[in-house]
């Protein structure tokens, strides 16, 4: 074993791709040990520290823990200040990732249980209760555009999840559709911005936030766009630190919602 048993440790093997984590009696820990091992063998090991307050790792699901874990062990691998070559856009992956999955967990999830969906969390990868039958949520004024959260995958029948523009548009209709009596009542001390403000000419808020990543980091390093370092430090940046940052107050959110 490549840590004690008082640490998380993630364990990916490239011949047979396996995840195991191991609890702990308080759950997460801040600091754990990601094993990269070959034919059983190990490697290499790094020493992984979250940068999340310890009340949020619990709040993190099993797979957003190990999306993060695997970017921070592959960015110590390939980190090279000196090295304007490098391509970190594979370090960035498991972040983006494991936003829209915490979003899906904390607003998707919750309009499937108040719609009668799927009743036990997380839904995705559930079978939906209602197959078939469009569950559109308005993300518009009154130019019939919504979203269907409804979506199952065509062999398996089990639920999908809703990308990062989807639940932008979501949210900042929230008003306007299903996700307004949760904002008027669990969330209603960040209503503001869950939706979006205008501030000066522009929009602020989570939807412009959501955006930010999807369209600034993700997609416009997601086929033929080096991300050099520094915007990958960047977006860690803007994920994770501070009391405000991004990711921190997702999953403080997903906490108000189903405490």
């Amino acid at each position: 074993m490549c840590a004690s048993k008082n640490q998380n440790i993630l364990l990916l093997y490239s011949n047979n791709m396996r995840i195991r984590r191991y609890k702990t009696k308080n759950k997460f820990l801040k600091t754990g040990f990601f094993c990269l091992a070959l034919n059983n063998q190990r490697v290499h090991e790094y020493k992984i520290q979250i940068p999340l307050p310890p009340h949020l790792l619990e709040n993190l699901s099993p797979e957003s823990l190990a999306f993060i874990s695997t970017s921070e062990a592959v960015f110590q691998a390939i980190n090279d200040e000196t090295n304007p070559n490098f391509d970190y856009s594979v370090c960035g992956v498991g972040i983006w990732k494991s936003l829209e999955r915490e979003l899906n967990l904390t607003f998707v999830d919750w309009l499937r249980v108040q719609k009668g969906i799927c009743i036990t969390r997380p839904t995705i990868g559930r079978v939906s209760s209602q197959p078939n039958i469009p569950k559109p949520i308005k993300t518009g004024n009154d130019n019939g555009r919504s979203v269907d959260i409804n979506r199952t995958d065509n062999r398996s029948g089990e639920l999908l999840g809703v990308m990062l523009g989807d639940i932008a548009a979501i949210l900042q209709y929230a008003r306007q559709n299903d996700m307004k009596q949760l904002l008027n009542q669990r969330l209603s001390d960040h209503a503001s911005y869950i939706m979006g403000y205008r501030d000066m000419s522009d929009w602020a808020g989570l939807p412009s936030d959501i955006r930010k990543v999807a369209n600034g980091y993700r997609n416009s390093h997601a086929h033929t766009k080096l991300m050099k370092r520094q915007v990958y430090l960047d977006f860690k940046k803007f994920m994770f630190n501070g009391d405000n940052s991004l990711l921190q107050r997702v999953l403080t959110y997903k906490h108000l919602a189903f405490s």
